[in-house]
């Protein structure tokens, strides 16, 4: 398959949602080991929180950036991100 040069690549262009995902479940009190735990029991490697600590935040910050400007229509914006920002 080609891929073609745009905003996120096809690996952030899934993580993306995936993270979004996950920042909106721990605005409704969801612990965040909680949900990294539920998701290895659909036998995906590790949950979007232990990515982001692996990959590191301020990619995830830089990634998130471009996906708001260039996807605003698509974009969940999470009351957390400036928190930690």
């Amino acid at each position: 398959m080609v891929v073609g040069s745009y905003t996120g690549f096809v690996v952030n262009r899934m993580f993306f949602p995936y993270m979004q995902a996950g920042l909106l479940l721990v605005e409704h009190g969801v612990d965040v080991y909680q949900i990294d735990r539920v998701i290895t029991k659909f036998k995906i490697p590790m949950g979007p929180f232990r990515l982001v600590n692996l990959v590191g935040f301020g990619v995830a910050i830089a990634t998130g950036m471009q996906f708001i400007q260039n996807f605003p229509e698509r974009t969940y914006k999470s009351m957390l991100i400036p928190l930690l920002h």
